[in-house]
């Protein structure tokens, strides 16, 4: 199976979509509704491209469906000749925007007909709370919540031993 050079997939929060879904080789934003809308295809550099809205109202738990619909969309329409345009974006220019949404729904359905890809995602009620009591330290981040902290840290070479971590503390 050939895959895109890359694949970016992003999930934005909120409908503000801060993190730029919608620029994105799959991009998930958030809805008021606690849905998801799909944009597919798009992504930055020298030919940028807004993602085309290829779904609306995606259920949480449904979201891997519309991972595999895109990587089988590349793996049958993606440009495998020239290593530059080995990327979703591109797909906009061969298919069109009216191309793509079909060519991506065609696929989704065969992915919905295959295997079992639900997630069975658990809502759970955050209850931490802080004491307040943390010592001022210069990697020490004050969160929104009132007496809770997250400690910043950047491992050189990108490893983090456990005994540095404990020291962290």
């Amino acid at each position: 199976v050939k895959l895109p050079r890359k694949l970016k997939v992003c999930f934005s929060n909120s409908p503000k979509n801060i993190p730029h879904a919608t620029v994105r080789d799959l991009g998930f934003v958030a809805r008021e509704d606690g849905k998801f809308d799909v944009y597919s295809a798009g992504g930055l550099g020298n030919n940028p491209k807004m993602g085309v809205k290829v779904a609306e109202a995606v259920e949480g738990g449904k979201i891997l469906y519309y991972i595999k619909a895109m990587v089988n969309t590349f793996t049958t329409y993606g440009n495998y000749e020239n290593r530059s345009k080995a990327r979703t974006r591109f797909m906009q220019e061969t298919l069109g925007s009216e191309g793509l949404v079909k060519a991506y729904q065609e696929k989704l359905e065969e992915v919905t007909a295959g295997e079992n890809l639900d997630l069975h995602i658990t809502v759970s009620e955050i209850t931490k709370q802080g004491t307040g009591q943390a010592a001022p330290r210069k990697r020490l981040i004050s969160q929104r919540q009132n007496g809770l902290y997250s400690v910043f840290y950047q491992p050189v070479g990108g490893n983090l031993t456990p005994k540095k971590a404990a020291e962290l503390y």
